[in-house]
């Protein structure tokens, strides 16, 4: 409800004002007008009458009597689209002044100290005891913001600084229209007077660009202070913010992100660039506040920390068409510069370093871990860095406590600790355990504010593999042959094997199979090179010096995943006293030792995987008969040890005489040597074989059974009569001018039927039959009949076409 008010009379100094308006203060959108003087003057001079009375007035809050007050309002000049905001008043024709510290005799001091036109009205908490007013001054011309401050604040000083409200001063700040509680005076006055002149007021100044000129109240550095220990310390604020504080004070942030906008003045000022005064900007608590008197400048009239400064620079135009109650964080702006802090390089360096400060408590000598690096991690809204996989195999990859550390070893198949780590003081390389994944996971979460225990566990994994490397062939590369032999004797000269091509070709082959297993991982090869002799000699010392930290001697099956496991990062296995195969089936030793790859799944592992071999195995036994059958006994390379042809200890054997004979072994490798022997060292192979076969019970009853002379008219008699023959019937001993003649022939079903009384019916997958073809092989005037390719002749109506083996005195035509 408006009052009556005494219309304005026509007065003698007026002119067009320029002024802009809005229903509210909410407003996003303000209208730009003019009008006279006098006319302006009447819509002051008239208050809204309001339904609250004084009393409940003064109860609500400060919200509340916005809300009560706010009947529209306007800024004493134009906007720029509309505006209203620092930066876009285009013009002022009005000085607007809130007197918020009135004496009660305000209107006499006026009269004394001011001989200008204005107008006075009460503010909405106007009391007679406590005045609050507001002072409105016609221009004789219009002026910019820059000059509208500097104008403002000398008229305020010659009035009385102390009177006026510090922010008053601001060229965008708005104005209610005049109301009043139901209860409470309204108060108006005015004086026709000359209009003011700006120029006037200006030329009292020495510099009026100068801000330091400018007047202030006694109020005003202490506001400063209360303002900033209100904000709280900038550097000490949560997240994104305080780092970005941290990492910029206000002159480092000016000049790296907008240099353009501002010039160093003085000492702690700066001035605007698109303002027309100087020094401006004032810096306070240690550079790490700024406030801006350039009423040109978006920050004008605002105190800021670094990261609002650039802030509103920047992005605060995003701002525009927001509401005005909207809080600070969830403005576009906000959003904007967080996003931009997230991606600084010095912002992440500064999370590090605040992160390493706090973590050196808890890990002893670390080192710093921010770098260059640290830029490529990613951060969130909150100033902390994600929790993703690429940000914690960066950390993995870069830190410098971390960098290089963790590798999968390709040889063992395990994930290894390769130095010092944080929570280990170990320089040794190491196998990588349960509590370093724990120990890890704590040092990424104090350091880095990283909280993922499956991401972390996935990228130990990644990073591992990254870095993967083979120890092994690692060594292999470092090491090169001089061209001196030494391989071919390595047995003969530690272990007083004889001297022997055989001996010195297993040997060769032998140790550069070791080489294609490690180069080669899988590659074929089918055999065990196996010393004999007593004990003593240091065969196994030997072969430990040898292999080096990549023998082992643990084997004790050679069935079953535990088999498979215990080849995992040997390089040479020692069977040693051949305990593996004691209890194996001969199948099952063939099978073993001429495996290629292991396929099995590890210990608490999600998939079977395949494990190339990547060993060798020698054996070792005082055993002479070690060799079960022939067949099985072809995988084995017998030597034969002797203490009395040692020619120089196997402890005397040297590191580099070692490096020499695995560097003349990968020399052969790369020449293309073969892992299997000729057709002629094979054959005299099997004749070392049958020499340490362990003898069938069969061999006595079969060598008997051949070595029996039969009749000359053998092949007449039937199976019965031959069985009844051997064992003894004197009814079926020839009679008359009989001969006798010596077995020249035989085949192994003609044993099982009539040495061993068996029905043919019974040979089919007989393992009676294949040991009797095993006896027959191993028999030393016994072999197979190399007459034909296939080594079968013909036994007559009873065995048909057999295998034959033949007598070896009597090599003659037998078909």
């Amino acid at each position: 409800m408006l009052d009556k008010v005494t219309q304005i009379e026509t007065i003698k100094y007026d002119r067009d004002v320029s002024y802009s308006y809005a229903a509210s203060r909410l407003s996003t959108h303000w209208t730009n007008h003019n009008m006279a003087w006098s006319d302006f003057m009447q819509k002051l001079a008239q208050t809204v009458r309001t339904k609250e009375d004084l009393t409940e007035y003064n109860k609500m809050s400060k919200s509340e009597q916005a809300d009560i007050k706010d009947v529209g309002g306007f800024v004493g000049g134009y906007l720029k689209e509309g505006k209203r905001r620092a930066g876009q008043v285009m013009n002022r024709s009005m000085l607007t002044l809130d007197i918020d510290y009135a004496a009660q005799d305000m209107t006499d001091i006026l009269s004394m100290f001011y001989d200008f036109a204005y107008c006075l009205y009460s503010t909405h908490k106007h009391r007679e005891i406590s005045p609050r007013l507001r002072l409105v001054i016609p221009l004789k011309r219009n002026v910019n913001a820059d000059e509208y401050e500097a104008i403002g604040r000398k008229v305020a000083d010659i009035v009385g600084m102390d009177y006026f409200d510090d922010t008053t001063y601001q060229p965008h700040r708005l104005m209610y229209w005049p109301s009043t509680s139901n209860d409470a005076e309204f108060f108006f006055t005015y004086e026709d007077l000359p209009l003011l002149d700006p120029d006037t007021i200006l030329n009292e100044y020495v510099d009026w660009t100068d801000t330091l000129e400018w007047p202030t109240s006694s109020r005003e550095e202490s506001k400063t202070k209360r303002l900033a220990d209100k904000q709280g310390d900038p550097e000490e604020k949560p997240g994104i913010v305080g780092a970005f504080c941290r990492a910029y004070t206000i002159e480092e942030a000016i000049e790296t992100f907008i240099p353009d906008l501002y010039e160093k003045h003085s000492t702690n000022r700066y001035t605007y660039h698109e303002g027309s005064t100087a020094g401006g900007l004032v810096l306070y608590e240690n550079n790490k506040f700024a406030y801006s008197h350039h009423n040109t400048d978006p920050v004008s009239g605002m105190l800021v920390n670094s990261f609002d400064l650039i802030r509103i620079h920047l992005y605060g135009a995003q701002d525009e068409d927001t509401k005005t109650d909207i809080p600070v964080n969830r403005l576009p702006s906000y959003k904007a510069m967080q996003q931009r802090a997230q991606n600084d390089e010095v912002v992440k360096k500064q999370l590090i370093n605040d992160k390493m400060t706090d973590a050196m408590e808890d890990f002893d000598e670390i080192e710093n871990s921010g770098g260059a690096w640290s830029e490529t991690l990613e951060i969130t809204s909150k100033g902390t860095f994600k929790a993703s996989i690429p940000n914690i195999e960066i950390i993995l990859r870069n830190d410098p406590n971390l960098k290089g550390k963790i590798a999968f070893n390709e040889f063992t198949k395990q994930i290894e600790s390769l130095g010092k780590m944080p929570w280990n003081n170990n320089f040794k390389i190491r196998q990588w355990q349960d509590g370093d994944d724990s120990s890890l996971r704590s040092y990424i979460e104090k350091i880095y504010d990283i909280h993922h225990s499956g991401k972390t566990k996935d990228t130990i994994i990644s990073v591992a593999m990254q870095n993967a490397y083979h120890p092994v062939r690692n060594y292999l590369n470092k090491i090169s042959w001089d061209g001196h032999k030494r391989l071919e004797k390595l047995f003969i000269k530690y272990l007083g094997v004889e001297d022997t091509k055989v001996n010195r070709t297993t040997t060769k082959k032998a140790l550069t199979a070791g080489i294609a297993r490690v180069m080669e991982p899988g590659c074929k090869f089918d055999y065990m090179l196996t010393l004999f002799g007593p004990q003593g000699v240091g065969k196994s010392a030997l072969l430990k010096k040898l292999g080096g930290a990549w023998f082992s001697d643990s084997l004790v099956s050679v069935t079953g995943k535990e088999a498979y496991e215990a080849l995992q990062g040997v390089w040479l296995m020692e069977m040693a006293e051949l305990a593996a195969t004691r209890k194996a089936e001969v199948e099952a030793i063939k099978h073993f030792i001429s495996k290629q790859v292991d396929r099995f799944r590890v210990a608490y592992g999600h998939y079977i995987e395949d494990f190339p071999r990547q060993c060798i195995f020698i054996g070792t036994t005082n055993k002479v008969d070690f060799l079960r059958d022939e067949t099985g006994g072809r995988r084995f390379w017998p030597m034969t040890v002797n203490p009395e042809r040692v020619e120089v200890n196997w402890s005397k054997i040297t590191k580099e005489e070692i490096d020499q004979i695995w560097a003349e072994a990968k020399y052969y490798y790369e020449q293309g040597e073969e892992l299997f022997l000729n057709p002629e060292l094979e054959e005299e192979m099997r004749s070392i074989q049958s020499k340490h076969t362990e003898e069938s019970p069969y061999t006595g009853i079969i060598d008997e059974y051949l070595n029996t002379p039969i009749p000359s008219n053998w092949e007449d008699l039937t199976i019965f009569e031959r069985r009844r023959f051997y064992q003894g019937d004197v009814d079926m001993l020839p009679t008359g001018n009989v001969d006798y003649i010596e077995r020249d022939k035989v085949c192994a079903l003609e044993v099982f039927v009539e040495c061993f009384g068996k029905d043919k019916g019974d040979s089919r997958g007989s393992t009676e039959l294949r040991k009797i073809s095993n006896v027959l092989r191993q028999l030393d005037n016994w072999s197979v009949y190399d007459g034909n390719k296939s080594g079968k002749i013909r036994f007559g109506k009873d065995y048909g076409v057999q295998i034959a083996y033949v007598r070896n005195e009597n090599v003659y035509d037998l078909i």
